[in-house]
């Protein structure tokens, strides 16, 4: 069985927080290190918990908004001053057009390498994307509910992570089976979903689907969904039988049936 070790290295929104930074996680799989989403910060995370930035096979983007690319420019660099080193850049339609601004500012567009897959319309459209250096490891992507053209991404059936996304019970659906999921929280209970779910709006779509997801961390946390975090917990908890968490940064997400990690 194929090795699974998740970093969560931003748990943070577009607003900061003060001890969340923005969207990223690191996924070693199989032998290959994929960076999911480059937020704000994350470079900082990856050298505090120890990892080089050349380390990274590809980074894998759910969509382009800011809190989710804005230290690509960063990555992209540190890399080229270590050994030489381009980035390759990997996400949905119109990833390539979206990121190549940022690094023009620097005169660092020969030092990334960006390619898009396509993808559906509905969130059931689920497909398998290729990614350099992860031969032999199926990796999925399905349509999100959000104001940008965005995915989820599975990781067979080890690890799934919804990006930005309003709840839905078919986005659910995609995830049935992942041993762990880590899924978008923004908004406050009580508060409304506006492309992001609140914990209600999550619960219901958690009941309406049951997927089989044995541990579920909320992230992308805006100040108020952080400050009510045990709340939101808890709401979400009443809705399915898997272990609910609420994620904070450097968190390390390890399947429970990986033991060569």
């Amino acid at each position: 069985m194929i090795g699974v070790r998740v970093t969560v290295l931003g748990t943070g929104a577009a607003l900061a927080t003060g001890d969340r930074v923005q969207t990223g996680l690191l996924v070693d799989m199989g032998g290959s290190t994929l960076l999911v989403d480059c937020g704000s910060g994350v470079l900082h995370r990856l050298a505090g918990i120890g990892r080089d930035p050349t380390e990274i096979d590809a980074v894998l983007l759910s969509h382009t908004h800011l809190d989710h690319v804005s230290d690509l420019p960063g990555l992209a660099k540190a890399r080229w001053m270590i050994d030489g080193s381009t980035t390759p850049i990997i996400g949905p339609p119109g990833t390539a057009a979206d990121v190549a601004p940022l690094f023009e500012l620097d005169g660092q567009s020969d030092r990334i390498d960006v390619s898009c897959f396509e993808i559906g319309a509905e969130p059931r459209d689920r497909r398998e994307i290729d990614v350099p250096g992860t031969e032999g490891i199926d990796v999925s992507v399905v349509p999100t509910v959000h104001s940008r053209p965005g995915v989820g991404y599975r990781f067979e059936d080890r690890f799934g992570f919804s990006g930005d996304t309003e709840a839905s019970a078919n986005l659910l659906g995609f995830f049935d089976g992942v041993d762990v999921l880590v899924h978008d929280c923004a908004r406050p209970p009580g508060g409304e979903p506006d492309n992001h779910p609140t914990p209600e709006a999550l619960a219901e779509a958690l009941e309406r689907a049951a997927p089989d997801i044995e541990r579920l961390y909320l992230t992308h946390l805006y100040p108020d969904a952080a400050a009510r975090a045990d709340e939101a917990r808890e709401v979400v908890a009443e809705a399915t039988d898997a272990t609910v968490h609420v994620a904070a940064d450097t968190d390390i997400v390890v399947s429970e049936r990986d033991q060569t990690n």
